[in-house]
């Protein structure tokens, strides 16, 4: 069996790191990198049993498949397709599933407290939605920014009479920051002056943040703030990496020596 990553451009991922360690090597994993993701699509039919998928092709990858699962129908984009005994293709997205670990984690650990917890997911691209569904498939209070309100709006029109999604305008951004109990912020660029609007907030009541940058973290400083529970992006893609390789591959990947690559990085 043959595995690989697609999308463009891929050079910088972690993902063929990630999936050797994983499995020691024990299967090729290539990089697909092709500009037209119909190219890329034809490469995956006939040279691999499965493939990961990244920017900017998860939403093209969503409509070939033929067995979507339910979080890749809420959100509309998958990041894994694989190829099943039958001849169909089922999609996974393993950035959903790999926040919604992190996130229960915290919960089992104390970090996040059970019941209904509010949510603020910051960023409306596919990491944003991906959180904006595991929170909700938690049973949390979730609520969005995103700089271009119609995109945030959209989604949230995608969601109606599924999950009932709270919209913010980025200029009420402060107040949805106060509102919130936990802020998932997936804006890869980070957002100027939100580290002080959350150190702000937390005077008034303990916050959490799950940043999902784990290359160039924004907020890492945060990790030592009085009332802030940081969560590093690691986490996340870790996470998300056990998921994902497993539906690849139907076994279960080695965690400890992905973990070691993870944190090899700088």
């Amino acid at each position: 069996m043959k595995f690989a990553l697609i999308g463009y451009p891929i050079a910088h991922s972690l993902s063929p790191a990630l999936f050797t360690a994983a499995y020691n090597g024990k299967y090729p994993y290539e990089l697909v990198e092709k500009p037209e993701f119909e190219d890329a699509y034809t490469s995956f039919l006939k040279n691999y049993k499965a493939v990961n998928v990244t920017a900017p092709f998860k939403d093209d990858a969503f409509g070939m498949a033929d067995r979507p699962s339910e979080e890749v129908r809420l959100i509309g984009a998958c990041n894994i397709l694989v190829k099943e005994d039958d001849g169909g293709i089922a999609a996974y997205n393993s950035d959903c599933l790999g926040v919604r670990k992190c996130l229960a984690d915290a919960v089992e650990g104390g970090i996040l407290p059970k019941g209904e917890v509010s949510c603020l997911v910051l960023g409306a691209g596919g990491a944003g939605k991906a959180a904006v569904v595991a929170a909700a498939g938690l049973g949390m209070k979730v609520s969005i920014v995103n700089r271009t309100l119609e995109r945030a709006t959209s989604f949230a029109e995608r969601l109606r009479g599924k999950i009932d999604l709270k919209v913010y305008a980025f200029s009420d951004l402060e107040a949805a920051v106060e509102e919130n109990v936990l802020i998932v912020d997936c804006v890869p660029s980070g957002i100027q002056g939100l580290e002080d609007m959350i150190l702000k907030a937390s005077s008034k009541g303990a916050k959490t943040v799950l940043e999902a940058n784990y290359r160039e973290p924004h907020l890492a400083g945060l990790s030592n703030a009085y009332s802030v529970n940081y969560l590093s992006g690691r986490e996340w893609i870790l996470d998300q990496a056990i998921t994902g390789y497993e539906f690849m591959t139907g076994e279960l990947p080695d965690e400890g020596a992905m973990k070691k690559v993870i944190e090899m990085l700088r």
